[in-house]
């Protein structure tokens, strides 16, 4: 957890993307966390996939301060399908080859995302553009009259 946003790392052997992008999905839909980290990773000394089965400190971190990932992110943003609403893409884009520190100003870039106080604003004012655009449609087609007949509603003059 960084400053109140929970964030999962899911890490798996390269050429298991759709299932990351699957996995981040499942755990941002039932509310687990609200930034996913997806990570392809290898063994950039040996070229071979790092053996995780048992993992100790030691070689996590060696692992990660090596190795070379494919990393992407999902958001509760993307999720929710605001992104449409801001401009922003909601396909996960994936980074290639990106050493420890890239992986983090990526982090850092995707945390502040997710943070920013004016996500929603966008949103709210497209939604009142909308709905002022469908008032003023209705209230065009509409003939009054013929309204207050049909709903009984009646003047002050023809109550009495």
């Amino acid at each position: 957890m960084l400053n109140g946003v929970r964030i999962i790392i899911e890490g798996k052997k390269p050429g298991k993307w759709d299932e990351l992008v699957r996995e981040c999905e499942e755990r941002l839909d039932n509310n687990i966390c609200d930034l996913c980290v997806m990570v392809e990773y290898l063994d950039v000394r040996t070229g071979k996939i790092y053996d995780f089965t048992m993992p100790d400190q030691r070689s996590i971190k060696e692992a990660l301060v090596r190795g070379r990932f494919n990393v992407g992110f999902l958001s509760y943003i993307d999720r929710a399908g605001l992104g449409r609403w801001i401009g922003v893409k909601s396909e996960p884009e994936q980074y290639k080859n990106v050493g420890f520190d890239e992986l983090l100003t990526y982090l850092m870039s995707a945390y502040s995302r997710v943070v920013k106080e004016d996500i929603i604003e966008p949103v709210v004012e497209r939604m009142e553009d909308v709905l002022r655009e469908f008032s003023n449609n209705v209230l065009m087609a509409i003939n009054l009259e013929r309204l207050k007949e049909v709903l009984e509603l009646r003047g002050k003059e023809e109550e009495e």
